[in-house]
């Protein structure tokens, strides 16, 4: 049979345990409080409006709300720069900045189908599931940090290549979870009471 002084040992063991637990613990009720006391946001300004770009460089879709994923903006099918169009010769990605007719590339995304369009050209659509079966590979340059994507095909290729007027050939890479990328996404800091996940990343 426990004595009193033995239940009592006890009790106080198992409350310090569950006191350490609650400090520990970053899911802990306790410690979502202390992180909210000592590190409370402070509002810095009112976000306006939200854009999603399907395409890197492409004109943006405007969106009422978006959630925030490890790896960009999601909007029911719409994904922020879940696509790039990279030169074929080169295996680098490309902007505005070396092709600017980028921007006036229109998309939409629905059922899994990628439409493009644009002034002057017929649209052409891109059946992303085709895409994902065919799971041709290819590893590119962007932003100085080497990545993969699915090949969306030659035929959506030589739009892009007439509606930028490239000289050079050019493709359309789709990102797809699992492929290689060097890309760090770092979701934790080391110290304590951290709220903002971190992207470790090379910008030009």
């Amino acid at each position: 049979m426990q004595t009193k002084s033995e239940i009592a040992a006890l009790a106080s063991i198992s409350v310090g345990a569950f006191a350490v637990y609650e400090l520990i613990s970053k899911t802990s009720s306790f410690r979502r409080w202390l992180d909210d006391y000592l590190h409370p946001f402070v509002r810095i300004g009112t976000v306006s409006q939200l854009f999603i770009h399907p395409i890197k460089s492409s004109k943006g879709h405007l969106v009422d709300e978006a959630t925030c994923t490890e790896i960009g903006l999601m909007n029911r099918e719409l994904r922020d720069r879940y696509f790039v169009i990279v030169n074929a010769d080169t295996k680098m990605g490309l902007t505005a900045r070396q092709l600017p007719k980028m921007v006036l590339i229109e998309t939409a995304i629905e059922n899994n189908k990628l439409t493009l369009s644009g002034q002057n050209s017929n649209p052409i659509v891109v059946h992303l599931e085709d895409v994902a079966r065919n799971a041709s590979v290819m590893r590119i340059k962007c932003q100085q940090t080497m990545t993969e994507g699915l090949d969306c095909g030659e035929e959506v290729g030589v739009w892009l290549k007439q509606f930028l007027v490239s000289s050079e050939p050019l493709r359309l890479l789709y990102f797809s979870p699992g492929l290689h990328s060097e890309r760090q996404i770092i979701v934790d800091k080391d110290w304590q009471f951290s709220k903002v996940p971190n992207r470790k990343d090379v910008v030009n």
